[in-house]
């Protein structure tokens, strides 16, 4: 503290302090030395009057008022196609997500169909073994001009097992038929 005091001591007064700042600004370099000189004769480097001025200052600053108008109406633009696009996308991504459930449902539909023509054709062969499985024993027949079911020892006019005693074999073999069908 008495350190600090002594500081506060040491410094000159008010006027000296003046005189003492503006001894060590003589000292430095002078700020306006780079400056040009203005020659009162020469009336090229006068600056321009008020009136001059204040119009090229106008001027100066319509030009900027223009860049910056130019720049802000490119910028709005830029932003307003930024903004129709983001619009397009997520009008486009709802698109492809409504797309992508029809697609789900037609592959789900097609599984469905193939799954059912599967089971169609396990069907037929089940249904083509039926039908080998029973005229192998219903033994060869000869179908006549009009589908019907007719024994290869008589004449298409003439009627099958009448006057024979063998309509009990028939029965019988309907029956045992129609157990086998069932069974398969």
């Amino acid at each position: 503290m008495a350190d600090f005091q002594q500081q506060i001591n040491s410094l000159p007064l008010s006027e000296d302090l003046l005189k003492y700042y503006k001894a060590r600004i003589g000292q430095s370099r002078p700020l306006h030395a780079n400056l040009p000189t203005c020659n009162p004769a020469d009336n090229s480097h006068t600056p321009p009057s008020p009136p001059e001025r204040s119009e090229k200052d106008y001027q100066d600053a319509l030009s900027r008022i223009d860049a910056v108008r130019l720049a802000y109406e490119e910028q709005h633009r830029l932003t307003w196609e930024l903004n129709q696009r983001m619009s397009d996308i997520a009008e486009l991504q709802h698109a492809m997500s409504e797309l992508q459930a029809c697609v789900v449902r037609d592959r789900k539909q097609l599984l469905q169909v193939i799954g059912e023509n599967d089971e169609l054709k396990v069907q037929e062969v089940r249904d083509r073994r039926k039908i080998q499985y029973l005229l192998k024993l219903t033994g060869p027949t000869d179908l006549g001009p009009t589908g019907g079911k007719r024994d290869a020892g008589t004449a298409p006019g003439s009627r099958a097992g009448k006057g024979r005693g063998d309509g009990g074999q028939d029965r019988r073999s309907s029956i045992e038929t129609e157990v086998c069908i069932h069974d398969i």
